[in-house]
């Protein structure tokens, strides 16, 4: 059998069109395969190699760019950096020419494209909709074969699986993808079981002799499909063949709209599956094949005796037969299944039955502890153990790849974790090489990461995966820059607990070892700046500010050197707008703050010059919404140091906070974006409280940021969101007093109290390490509600807090918040005669 691979590159916005040529390469290996030529998709969606320790990118070009035969480019308006990265390697590193297709999308911005695909000498091919991609993409394989020897091996006969398919008119965009999923899958099987999956085409004879139906229904359907389902309905029913799989929704019209269709599945007793994605139709695909294949499937994980055979964790290890427990005594049993089984394994309270009857583990177990000879029975059958360990570590790293390739639900991750967790037993007992363990230790973070939800409903804790495999690396000293990153990740779960001096001491571990590991390329630099960023902002965060200078002093000498070695524009642009942003988090005021923020907005502006999809999308939002935020900020504070104009300070604010306003709007999905937008909403509050002394205004700002903070720490329980509707409680609390004449009323006092008591309550509860930001913190709340308590008629009670603030403020010099200290509560002291 000749193979042909083809891979597939493109940016995300031709999700589409990648399906359509997925089900063209579908529909072509069909034709050809009878020929001897088995054609296959290589494309990152069917890709999931073991962590090797090496970049993702990097494995993607060796394992499917390197290994292709025809590369295809697909592009609409986007041109991101793996694309070109993918065209580079197989032009300039290949020296062979891909083909190009131009979407064509009248109303998309080309611009991006045409330079980039004029700069590389690449001549498209326009292609307007589907029936243009399977044309050209039937006239590259056919040109390819022409020019290649006929095959002579006879093609290998596999049974296949005849599948067939009802998907109407309101479903229409999902026939191509689905097509394209039965590729998938089909790839899938053969690899995985030996096994073959076929689309049939559209002929209602083939529906009794099928072996699977689906049907992907919304609101209708017409005369020919209805009559479709009810042939597949009523065949399922009398011969149990095929077996029939309806998706459809409980809010979709299809069976209020066919009385018949409705009557003949109630009658049938079938159950539709709600649709939401054709993920959960590859789920139940791959789940029946499965089923299909082997001669023993159970749902769940575990042990089990089904058609003869021992079953564990879904899969036929080994035929009774082979066991052969006799009976005897109860130290011959337990030698007869030690040989046959691992107690790695077995659990204590399982049981088996065979022909001879029933055999209590539990009770073997218990004998086994005070038989004189355990010794010798276990030394017997030692190496049969181990061998049998190798065997069962082998079949779950099978069952675990099996799982990992369909959708992950709530059901299969239980067994997925536990078989992830049994992986890890079973190389611990075999001691096996240590970078092992850790690969399969950083499988289940890649797990607990990819599925948060679903992981959630195991009961095990994500973040303690990170600090297990930091644990598991320094146990054997071994340096690697992803155990870092889980450090880091880990230092982040403790800050987020408000255990801020154990999460310091990890994130600087973390950045010393990994200075060790900087081999100068991009990923190395990726990291490295990022666990910088992230420590320096954790030090601004708790008022420790000299330590942050002096790790940004760190970070700009190794950004230099990277600098003179060669980096590329865009990178060059991430870094500075990154180290910028933590300088300005700082605002050392009495230094060169004009320059810091001059450098800054020529940097913005640079960023603003390339596409956004150019920048690595974990740091997009960090150039785009956290640089402009942190100019904005530092232009607030340092007008009186500058003395800028009015309009010059408008524009900067007003510019960049509704730049922010307006990515988040636009990126509402990516991480971060809505924190972002919650903070340019407080910035743009604070700006009109105390710079225009518009309170109403800002506290209109100021709301909207309160509600956003309290959705994303519903979501996310992370404590910075309690300090973040901390902050905005603050802030309200002060538009009803800032620039007042006179008392609150009583409404505005209740109102204003209310803010500032659940500011106070929240600070109190997280000041547990009396950082100094932390105390600051709960000093400002209490001002806040002393200058409520004064303006509200409740004078000694306000006066008391007032001076208590003034007291810390006093024995604090050069804190962050010093001048409104004097401004407030030295003010109504001062008028009060009591300072």
């Amino acid at each position: 059998m000749s193979q042909l691979s083809i891979f597939i590159a493109s940016s995300y916005d031709t999700a589409h069109e990648r399906a359509v040529v997925g089900d063209a390469v579908r529909r072509l290996n069909d034709r050809y395969e009878p020929q001897g030529w088995q054609i296959r998709l290589h494309c990152w969606e069917d890709y999931m190699p073991e962590y090797r320790g090496i970049r993702k990118q990097t494995e993607y070009n060796e394992d499917l760019i390197k290994t292709s035969d025809i590369f295809i480019a697909l592009f609409r308006g986007n041109c991101g950096t793996f694309t070109q990265e993918e065209v580079q390697l197989w032009t300039d590193g290949l020296h062979r020419m891909p083909v190009v297709f131009d979407i064509s999308d009248p109303a998309i911005d080309k611009t991006a494209v045409n330079i980039y695909l004029n700069s590389k000498g690449l001549t498209p091919v326009v292609v307007s909709d589907d029936a243009d991609i399977y044309a050209q993409v039937t006239a590259v394989v056919a040109s390819f074969i022409a020019n290649q020897p006929k095959p002579t091996s006879i093609p290998e006969t596999i049974e296949a699986k005849e599948l067939y398919a009802t998907i109407p008119g309101d479903r229409e965009s999902e026939r191509a993808p689905f097509g394209n999923l039965v590729r998938s899958v089909d790839d899938l099987a053969q690899r995985a079981f030996h096994s073959r999956c076929r689309l049939t085409s559209n002929n209602q004879a083939k529906i009794p002799v099928s072996d699977y139906y689906a049907a992907i229904l919304k609101d209708t359907v017409n005369a020919s499909e209805e009559q479709e389902l009810l042939t597949a309905i009523q065949s399922c029913a009398t011969t149990k063949k095929p077996e029939v799989q309806l998706y459809y929704n409980y809010g979709d019209s299809i069976c209020r709209n066919h009385p018949q269709l409705q009557s003949a599945i109630t009658t049938s007793g079938l159950f539709n599956e709600p649709y939401d994605s054709l993920y959960r139709v590859r789920f139940n695909l791959v789940r029946w094949l499965y089923q299909q294949t082997l001669l023993s499937v159970r749902l769940e994980a575990g042990i089990a005796i089904k058609d003869g055979w021992f079953v564990f964790c879904n899969l036929p290890v080994i035929p009774l037969e082979q066991i052969g427990i006799s009976g005897g005594t109860v130290m011959q049993q337990l030698s007869q299944l030690l040989k046959a089984f691992s107690f790695s394994v077995l659990g204590a309270n399982t049981q088996i039955t065979t022909a001879q009857g029933e055999i209590d583990l539990q009770t073997l177990e218990e004998q086994m502890m005070r038989a004189d000879n355990v010794s010798k029975a276990v030394s017997d059958v030692e190496v049969e153990i181990k061998q049998r360990r190798e065997e069962w570590l082998h079949r779950v790293t099978e069952r675990i790849d099996t799982l990992l390739s369909v959708e992950i639900t709530d059901k299969n991750i239980v067994e997925l974790t536990a078989l992830i967790d049994k992986k890890e037993q079973l190389q611990t007992s075999l001691a096996v090489p240590p970078r092992e363990l850790l690969r399969t230790q950083m499988l289940m973070v890649q797990v607990s990461d990819t599925y948060p939800h679903q992981f959630a409903t195991t009961g095990r804790n994500a973040d303690a995966q990170y600090l297990k495999v930091t644990q598991t690396a320094d146990r054997y000293g071994i340096k690697d820059p992803t155990v870092e990153m889980m450090r880091m990740n880990y230092a982040n779960y403790l800050h987020r607990q408000n255990r801020n001096a154990e999460s310091l001491a990890y994130y600087e571990t973390a950045i010393n070892n990994i200075k060790e590991l900087d081999d100068q390329s991009e990923l190395l630099r990726y990291y490295i700046i990022h666990l910088y960023v992230t420590y320096i902002n954790h030090l601004s965060f708790l008022g420790e500010n000299e330590r942050a200078i002096a790790a940004i002093q760190r970070l700009s000498q190794k950004e230099a050197t990277w600098e003179r070695n060669g980096i590329q524009e865009v990178e060059k642009i991430a870094n500075h707008s990154r180290i910028l942003a933590c300088q300005l988090r700082i605002r050392p005021l009495s230094g060169d703050v004009a320059g810091l923020l001059n450098r800054s907005m020529d940097t913005y502006q640079q960023a603003c010059s390339v596409p956004q999809e150019s920048f690595d999308q974990f740091i997009r939002t960090e150039v785009f919404c956290d640089l402009p935020i942190c100019i904005a900020a530092s232009a607030i504070d340092a007008q009186p140091y500058l003395r800028m104009e009015a309009e010059q300070l408008r524009h900067n604010v007003d510019f960049f906070l509704g730049q922010v306003v307006d990515y988040a709007d636009r990126h509402k999905d990516e991480e971060n974006a809505m924190f972002y937008l919650s903070e340019a909403f407080h910035n743009w509050a604070f700006f009109y409280s105390n710079e225009k002394g518009q309170q109403l205004k800002a506290r209109e700002f100021c709301e909207r940021a309160l509600a956003v903070r309290r959705q994303v720490y519903a979501d996310t329980h992370y404590s910075e969101g309690l300090y973040d509707i901390a902050q905005s409680l603050l802030m309200l609390g002060a538009t009803y007093v800032n620039n007042i004449k006179g008392e609150l009323s009583p409404s505005d006092f209740k109102t204003a109290l209310g803010y500032a008591d659940e500011c106070l309550s929240i600070y109190q509860s997280l000041n547990q390490e009396h950082f100094p930001e932390q105390d600051l913190r709960v000093h400002q709340a209490i001002q806040l509600k002393g200058s409520i308590l004064y303006y509200g008629g409740r004078k000694a009670e306000g006066l008391a807090l007032l001076r208590q603030a003034w007291d810390w403020n006093l024995a604090h010099p050069g804190n962050s918040y010093e001048g409104v200290f004097r401004g407030v509560a030295g003010e109504i002291l001062k008028s009060e005669r009591m300072i």
